[in-house]
């Protein structure tokens, strides 16, 4: 199977339902079920507590990496309200995710490389190409 990208956007005012409008946008756009990966944009106006879950279930548990912005480039212009979401289905491709939380209370050495194991545990036969790389902007 090739490497197929699928998008979707939602402004809709309540949290969950923005974040399932902008999955099921790109669900329905992939060629196939399979989800390996999900990006995720969002702006300060909907709380990720509040649709996390939901959006985890519906995307049956896919990797999910994201953020929030101050606005999405949505196609041709800018939104400053909304959640985005790209969904990536690849044979070619493969993806791993990490995390690391409180880091206010550990030694950020440690931290650091229980991060990076997290991160290239799965990969196997695989080579590593890229690492993409979020952090809160409001720790300390």
């Amino acid at each position: 199977m090739p490497s197929q990208l699928s998008t979707g956007f939602s402004n809709h005012p309540d949290t969950l339902t923005a974040a399932l409008e902008a999955a099921k946008q790109a669900k329905s756009k992939l060629k196939y079920e399979r989800i390996d990966a999900a990006l995720l944009f969002t702006t300060a106006h909907y709380d990720p507590q509040e649709f996390l879950p939901g959006l985890a279930q519906s995307l049956k548990q896919t990797r999910l990496l994201g953020c929030q912005t101050s606005d999405i480039i949505v196609g041709t212009h800018v939104e400053s309200s909304g959640i985005g979401i790209l969904l990536i289905t690849s044979d070619q491709i493969k993806f791993e995710s990490g995390q690391v939380s409180h880091l206010a209370i550990q030694d950020l050495q440690a931290a650091g490389k229980t991060f990076v194991r997290d991160c290239v545990s799965g990969y196997g036969r695989f080579s590593r190409k890229l690492l993409l790389f979020f952090i809160d902007g409001l720790i300390n």
